[in-house]
């Protein structure tokens, strides 16, 4: 029960983000959980910011989702938006990267980063991140 709820709390929360190493959440095939998790992986490292959008599809079907990854950098330059979107077929029992970006990184920079996943046009996952961590 312990382990449930913990993965539950960072499912909430997002992803841990750490120095020049990569976050990683491994989301095995689970029966009675989430039809579809989606999260965000950062690495930071120099003056850039690596951004991977991933999905683990739960069920039993191979499936066709469509993802929105946003990114909204505010900084002394102002503010800028980024914004990729498509569309993957995840097998049954799988995971799959969605997305990546690069984006520039200076002092005083600040991003919040978000990931939808929908299918048939309806929100089933979703995940965020601000950059530095707990803004």
């Amino acid at each position: 029960m312990e382990k449930i709820l913990y993965i539950l709390l960072l499912f909430a929360c997002g992803i841990v983000i750490s120095g020049c190493s990569a976050d990683h959440q491994d989301f095995a095939h689970r029966q009675n959980g989430p039809a579809y998790i989606a999260w965000i992986e950062t690495q930071s490292c120099n003056s850039g910011l690596k951004v991977l959008a991933f999905c683990q599809n739960n069920t039993s079907q191979d499936v066709v989702l469509r993802y929105e990854l946003k990114a909204k950098k505010t900084g002394s330059a102002g503010t800028a938006d980024t914004f990729q979107a498509g569309s993957v077929e995840i097998p049954s029992g799988q995971k799959k990267s969605l997305s990546q970006l690069g984006l520039n990184f200076s002092a005083g920079d600040r991003y919040r980063i978000q990931l939808k996943v929908y299918k048939d046009g309806k929100l089933v996952a979703e995940d965020f991140v601000s950059y530095p961590k707990g803004l």
